[in-house]
């Protein structure tokens, strides 16, 4: 349970932290894109079927998003400050898709990725929407928050990468009582996710504070 806790923080973290982007950063003029490739134990899984949402755009001079129709969400980076914020987002959002329809949907193939390219600049719902073949083996992957481009190293990234770690399916056997575990998977996934999203929002509110003290002198 530690390490897939672990294992879901990084990945939230990294996608914040891309975001923690200055105002004269040189600016990806062309559109973004998102790959993302699931493996186990170095073995790419097909079959996973992933469906992305628009849920917010990225303000013209990047310091923020403003939440784009259907889903209702003001941009608001306050809800995305700890993981937990960021789960209960993604949960209502994830909720919300349900009536809204899907900006793309691909499927991963023997090299486990799917390529999701041309996308405008904003923050993106990842919801698995199907699993066959290979991948039905595996756990669901809980719903994330992405942001593309991400901002790295005084840039804008404009591919951004994301690897959720499955969980082999758990088959019950009969005439056996176990105890089961509940959360551990959901939460390697939302802390995979999370840290996708941690990074780049540290960098929005440092961004947003050092503008408002430019403000006031």
């Amino acid at each position: 349970m530690k390490s897939n806790r672990i294992s879901l923080i990084l990945i939230l973290c990294f996608s914040f932290v891309s975001f923690i982007l200055p105002s004269h950063a040189a600016y990806a003029d062309d559109s973004a894109s998102l790959n993302i490739t699931l493996t186990y134990e170095h073995k790419a899984i097909s079959g996973a079927q992933y469906s992305i949402y628009q849920v917010a755009d990225l303000k013209a001079d990047r310091t923020g998003y403003v939440g784009r129709a259907p889903f209702q969400w003001n941009g608001n980076l306050e809800e995305l400050k700890t993981v937990d914020a960021q789960i209960k987002l993604a949960r209502r959002l994830e909720r919300q898709s349900r009536n809204a329809s899907a900006a793309m949907t691909l499927t991963t193939g023997r090299d486990g990725t799917v390529r999701f390219t041309g996308l405008r600049s904003g923050m993106y719902l990842v919801v698995q929407t199907g699993a066959t073949g290979e991948a039905a083996d595996y756990t669901t992957m809980q719903p994330f928050l992405v942001m593309a481009p991400r901002f790295e190293n005084g840039v804008w990234n404009k591919v951004v990468n994301a690897k959720p770690k499955p969980e082999v399916q758990k088959k019950q056997k009969p005439k056996i009582t176990k105890k089961v575990k509940t959360g551990d998977n959901s939460e390697l996934f939302w802390w995979s996710g999370s840290l996708m999203l941690s990074v780049g929002l540290m960098t929005l509110l440092v961004l947003r504070r050092k503008n408002k003290m430019g403000g006031v002198s």
